[in-house]
């Protein structure tokens, strides 16, 4: 008599759903002095994009300050999207200890002075299609401020 043996092998598979990661980035340089054209143009079209997607990190930074600021509460991000994309005014509300607000200036403007057109010194703001050199400043004076390149990633 024969015995046979035989071994079973279960291969465990599982599936997984990756989820890649949505960024979006708006990055220019500024030209003291210089009223932003180009810079305008790409600010209506990141703010354009705005739309559809859950971010949750908010961040602004640039020449003075590499590192920047954030924003990680998702309602108050999405409340900002919002108000970037449509135009109409948000805030102020504190988060991350700024003061986090969203208003226009010659067009859409993203400031976490707490105040809308404004020129507070050493600060975040930032305002390209204002058609003028008051164009904001990250860590710096933002009337009639230094040569510097703002950015904001929504990710």
């Amino acid at each position: 008599m024969k015995i046979f043996n035989f071994h079973y092998f279960f291969l465990a598979t599982s599936a997984t759903t990756t989820t890649a990661a949505i960024e979006l980035v708006y990055s220019q340089n500024f030209t003291s002095g210089v009223t932003p054209i180009t810079q305008c143009t790409a600010w209506t079209n990141f703010v354009a994009q705005l739309t559809g997607s859950s971010y949750t990190l908010l961040t602004m930074n640039g020449t003075f300050d590499a590192v920047g600021i954030t924003v990680t509460d998702p309602t108050v991000i999405a409340n900002i999207t919002l108000a970037l994309r449509t135009s109409t005014a948000y805030g102020p509300v504190t988060s991350n200890g700024r003061s986090w607000e969203v208003g226009t200036c010659g067009g859409p403007e993203l400031s976490a002075s707490g105040s809308i057109c404004q020129c507070p010194s050493l600060s975040y703001v930032v305002r390209p299609c204002i058609s003028n050199s008051n164009y904001g400043g990250i860590n710096s004076t933002t009337c009639s401020g230094p040569t510097q390149t703002m950015t904001v990633i929504f990710q």
